[in-house]
């Protein structure tokens, strides 16, 4: 099975470097896998989580992600709708499904960008593509019409309550020669077709692959960073905002 896989990407790198490749449009839909916040001591405090979580699975199914892609990059960002100040759910949905959070991507340069606003700031933070390293398995199943193979691959998080060591399962279709997906995470041979991240699950939905002229624009608005940076720009103004 690990020289069919060798071959496999053999195939993509050849048919990606010399095929006549159009470009893309993928849609993603989103779901939770657990729940989102941790159980207190406190009963009535459980019963509040337990509400906002009911609140985020019921409106999680409104929102929508656009994958758009060439030979060489892609954009990564969620759909917009309609949403009034006192729709509540929509709102924790839309937090849950990080939709403050755009990607670019360039295999060209190994590059990621990601555009985000944290406490009203916009920011970008720019990452390597190769800086996520995939353990492809042997595992494959088929997903639609699509027989995808496994990949994991594991990250650290810093956010206000520590820092974390995540997994992510990603399955990915070498047919699809555009080698994106979802979130920032890029760098399979083939498309991810579903992605499980920490608690959210993304999932293919519909794609076109056939798609001439599609413009790829590079975010310009925000502030750079690196990562590192913006942890310790959330970490301090959620300490000083307590």
């Amino acid at each position: 099975m690990k020289t069919a896989i060798k071959l496999i990407l053999l195939v993509f790198s050849y048919h990606l470097s010399y095929s006549q490749f159009i470009g893309g449009e993928a849609k993603y839909g989103i779901r939770k896998t657990e729940a989102v916040f941790n159980q207190m001591n406190n009963s009535s405090q459980n019963e509040l989580l337990k509400t906002v979580e009911n609140e985020i699975d019921k409106n999680l199914p409104y929102f929508s992600f656009t994958l758009k892609y060439t030979s060489k990059e892609a954009i990564f960002e969620i759909d917009k709708i309609l949403m009034d100040r006192e729709e509540r759910g929509k709102r924790l949905a839309f937090i849950t499904a990080q939709g403050y959070n755009r990607f670019y991507y360039n295999i060209v340069i190994d590059s990621t960008i990601m555009q985000t606003e944290v406490y009203g700031a916009k920011f970008r933070v720019l990452t390597k593509i190769s800086d996520m390293d995939w353990k492809i398995s042997n595992e494959r199943k088929q997903i639609d019409e699509f027989l995808c193979y496994k990949a994991t691959a594991s990250y650290v998080t810093v956010n206000d309550v520590g820092t974390f060591n995540k997994k992510v399962v990603a399955w990915f279709a070498p047919q699809i020669p555009a080698p994106f997906g979802p979130a920032g995470f890029a760098g399979l041979p083939g498309l991810i077709v579903e992605l499980q991240d920490d608690k959210l699950l993304y999932f293919l939905q519909k794609i076109n692959s056939t798609i001439k002229d599609i413009k790829i624009e590079k975010f310009k608005k925000g502030k750079i960073v690196t990562k590192e940076q913006l942890d310790n720009f959330a970490f301090e103004n959620a300490n000083f905002r307590n």
